[in-house]
């Protein structure tokens, strides 16, 4: 085991899944900084400046063990408790006081060779470090702008077209995203991301061309809910062709299904079937929420077009639902 564990340890690591910010800007980084940036704290309801509650809540969970145990591991601390938790936070004051630790732990600590980046804050940006990361471009906002009104709220908060360019109508705003698509692949994409569980459901249907084309150009006022899914789903089909045409994986957001309605993935199985020539990637496969038996369902019926991300393997070991 020691051997397996020496070589692990050793291997260069691929990331097919994070959103650093570049290095220059993570300054004052301290013990709840890193609680509050994480996915550690904003799950909790409990505001970790109450520490002895925080640490009473939220101490068993997978998600605080394991970001403490890369915490010890990177600064060489010991288990957190409210007595040393001022401690420990000047222990990481003082080791990231140089912005260019930050570089060391990712490439030393980490062992990352690579990640794929998904900046969306900057969708499609690589930090303006191509020696460090390809990049990950976020296609949400295609799927609300049938006008220049709405925006997307899934983290781009961007209307394609005031961005990309206004158009006229559902052929010319097609036209539009093909080519702004080949741009970012020319220009280092190296996936398609979508991260609209946040904003609406999975479940995607085939649309006619016709009911879009009648959505789009309509005010905000004009546009129901209803209305921007038929025009979501629609633009999702055809960006599903899209990804293949240009050869990239298209990632998405899937889990977390308790947090986000709708967010699990046989939702997709509509569009799977009809795109045998993309390659989808499910982000947080193993998250808490996703379901084993839809795992194998989705994964031994269409294994040849999907590929499951487990990059948050280690909480599903330790989540109840795994067990049943």
């Amino acid at each position: 085991m020691s051997a397996l564990r020496e070589y692990i340890d050793s291997a260069p690591v691929f990331s097919t899944h994070e959103h650093h910010r570049p290095f220059s800007e993570v300054t004052g980084l301290t013990l709840d900084a890193l609680f509050n940036q994480s996915l550690v704290a904003p799950f909790t309801g409990v505001d970790c400046s109450d520490r002895g509650r925080f640490l009473d809540v939220y101490q068993s969970k997978s998600s605080f063990v394991w970001l403490e145990k890369a915490i010890n591991d990177i600064f060489g601390t010991e288990s957190l408790k409210e007595e040393s938790w001022d401690c420990i936070s000047d222990t990481i004051v003082e080791a990231t006081a140089d912005t260019s630790s930050h570089e060391r732990f990712f490439r030393e600590k980490c062992g990352f060779s690579r990640v794929l980046l998904d900046a969306y804050w900057d969708s499609g940006s690589n930090n303006d470090r191509p020696d460090l990361y390809s990049s990950a471009f976020r296609i949400d906002t295609f799927l609300v702008s049938c006008n220049s009104e709405f925006r997307d709220s899934a983290g781009t908060n961007t209307n394609a077209q005031v961005v990309y360019g206004e158009c006229a109508n559902i052929d010319d705003y097609l036209v539009m995203i093909d080519r702004v698509l080949r741009e970012k692949k020319e220009h280092g994409c190296r996936a398609l991301k979508s991260g609209c569980a946040h904003i609406r459901s999975l479940n995607y249907q085939p649309r006619k061309k016709s009911d879009a084309s009648s959505i789009f150009g309509r005010p905000a006022g004009d546009v129901s809910k209803d209305d921007l899914n038929v025009f979501g789903d629609f633009v999702y089909d055809v960006i599903c062709d899209f990804a293949a045409q240009h050869g990239l994986p298209f990632q998405n957001h899937v889990g977390l299904s308790v947090r986000l309605p709708g967010s699990r993935p046989m939702g997709l199985i509509p569009m799977i079937e009809r795109h045998p020539q993309t390659t989808f990637v499910f982000l947080h496969a193993a998250s808490p929420g996703w379901m084993s038996r839809q795992h194998l369902h989705i994964t031994t019926r269409m294994s040849s077009s999907i590929l499951p991300g487990y990059r948050w393997y280690r909480h599903l070991l330790q989540n109840d639902s795994w067990q049943h």
